[in-house]
């Protein structure tokens, strides 16, 4: 089974995967017919360290030539010769490019493939700290693997609470669906055993820093969704 990414903008194709047992959800592979860039998700200008999670730009030949009657929208998406690139560094010349900007926010694995962790525009503030919650969406799929659909959002518990917090909503597959949802993630008897909101807590400890964590988790029978067949997270 071969995964592939490409968005419409870098057509047909501009990254693949050969999917192994060991895959990681979200693995999108190395380029294809292209250059993929990873950048600060804050500024293009600025490329971000290796490892860390950033902004997919991809160059090359197979980029759109831009939006139809929309310059403006095209100037935003679309950059060239940014001053990494035109610089080059040890043992490749600088040189000039034309590049999309996804608004993919990705990361590399040890093995050099790309992981998609999310967009760019599920990043939010909480406390003064920024969240990428397609990061934490990403941690909480390998770290419950039972869940079939899942959001991760910032909430306010209450109409009378001034205080936000990071909230879970998760879809469980059919066979856990008998639990009652108020006690699903807190101790419910699960198929195999007993996973409590205590091991999932846990578990993402080894991944995220602890305010990218989330304090409630909570349970839906149905998502709701878009007509275009995606988490209508409004």
């Amino acid at each position: 089974l071969i995964n592939g990414y490409g968005p419409t903008e870098c057509c047909i194709v501009c990254a693949g995967y050969t999917t192994t047992q060991a895959f990681t959800t979200g693995t999108i592979g190395r380029a294809i017919a292209s250059v993929s860039w990873v950048v600060d998700p804050e500024n293009h200008h600025k490329l971000a360290p290796l490892g860390s999670v950033g902004e997919l730009l991809v160059e090359g030949p197979i980029l759109a030539r831009g939006y139809l009657n929309d310059a403006e929208k095209t100037a935003a998406a679309f950059i060239e010769d940014p001053a990494w690139l035109m610089d080059g560094c040890q043992g490749y010349a600088g040189r000039r490019g034309r590049l999309y900007k996804t608004g993919d926010l990705v990361q590399y694995n040890d093995d050099g493939n790309l992981v998609c962790l999310g967009r760019k525009d599920s990043q939010v503030k909480l406390r003064g700290q920024r969240i990428e919650l397609g990061e934490i969406e990403h941690h909480l799929r390998e770290c419950l693997p039972e869940a079939t659909q899942m959001a991760v959002e910032v909430i306010l518990p209450s109409e009378e609470s001034k205080h936000a917090t990071l909230a879970a909503f998760v879809r469980l597959e059919q066979d856990y669906c008998h639990i009652p949802a108020v006690g699903i993630l807190a101790g419910g008897n699960w198929k195999a055993q007993a996973v409590t909101i205590s091991d999932i807590v846990d578990a993402l400890a080894e991944r995220l820093p602890t305010h990218m964590i989330p304090t409630i988790f909570i349970t839906l029978e149905v998502f709701p969704m878009t007509t275009s067949g995606k988490t209508d997270r409004k």
